[in-house]
């Protein structure tokens, strides 16, 4: 694979996982009704492929224990983010929730034992500026929750992302998403089944939406993403990764025509800014 396919893979990944955010938002089910439709479905489609690439290989005793509990915290981390973009609006929760490589900056120096270095606090502050700006003077209730929410759900991702690099071993990326994925969807199922509301689903199409949810922006997404990883730099791969919200919010306007204001631009780009320099930072 060429540079130039992998960095298209890179985006068209992102671009799905954008989509997400989308289709929370225009599909009326609850947040628990999408977080376990996609884990469930997404898992389903993830480990076909694993089985037909032969690299469904499961982990060891103590890792299924860690993978249990990492897949209960990224159904919660997703039903925070769905819950965010429901309240508020796409660019609020998405550019909320893109904020972990900020937390991890912050956050790696103690948990990795590592040097402690002031600049660390930049993208903190950053984050705080472009959250105020995109807010304004008079901030409705339901968009700080939804900011809330949002970071709510970052920070999950954050304690996800440091089991996984301290705890999980000799695992791909795919395989660890695999269980992370089945794991929430089985937990989630009953919930699911029963807070799915066939009144809000028109013609069915809220069920298709949870199945392209579930193939196309997690099982494909992921897919992309992880095998991009192998012929682009990593700095190329994560200032992709902070294009997301950019993705998100433009489908919105374009598509959906959600209202965006000169704050939220501004705000957003000062926040989508600052998370891309920290992912940098984080892999130097």
């Amino acid at each position: 694979m060429t540079a130039r396919q992998g960095l298209l893979m890179a985006h068209a990944s992102i671009l799905l996982l954008g989509l997400s955010g989308v289709i929370a938002k225009i599909v009326p089910q609850s947040a628990t009704v999408l977080t376990g439709g996609r884990s469930f479905l997404g898992a389903v489609a993830l480990g076909l492929y694993l089985t037909y690439r032969k690299q469904l290989i499961w982990p060891d005793k103590r890792s299924i224990g860690i993978l249990f509990v990492s897949g209960i915290l990224l159904a919660f981390h997703w039903i925070a983010f769905y819950y965010s973009i429901k309240i508020s609006s796409v660019s609020i929760g998405v550019v909320a929730v893109t904020t972990f490589p900020v937390m991890t900056a912050l956050l790696e120096p103690f948990v990795m034992r590592e040097p402690w270095r002031w600049s660390i606090l930049i993208s903190p502050l950053l984050v705080l500026a472009g959250t105020a700006i995109m807010l304004g003077f008079t901030p409705s209730e339901s968009d700080v929750m939804g900011f809330f929410w949002g970071f709510v759900a970052a920070a999950i991702y954050v304690i996800i992302h440091f089991i996984n690099k301290l705890r999980v071993r000799n695992m791909t990326g795919l395989m660890v998403s695999f269980i992370q994925l089945l794991v929430a969807g089985v937990v989630l199922l009953p919930f699911s089944v029963g807070g799915y509301d066939p009144t809000l689903d028109e013609g069915g199409s809220d069920i298709l939406r949870i199945l392209f949810l579930a193939i196309f922006c997690t099982a494909i997404a992921y897919s992309l993403f992880i095998e991009s990883m192998r012929s682009i730099p990593a700095r190329t791969t994560a200032f992709v990764s902070g294009l997301e919200p950019v993705y998100a919010i433009s489908i919105m306007v374009i598509f959906f025509k959600e209202g965006i204001t000169l704050n939220t631009v501004i705000g957003g780009a000062i926040i989508v800014t600052s998370v891309i320099w920290s992912s940098i930072r984080v892999i130097e």
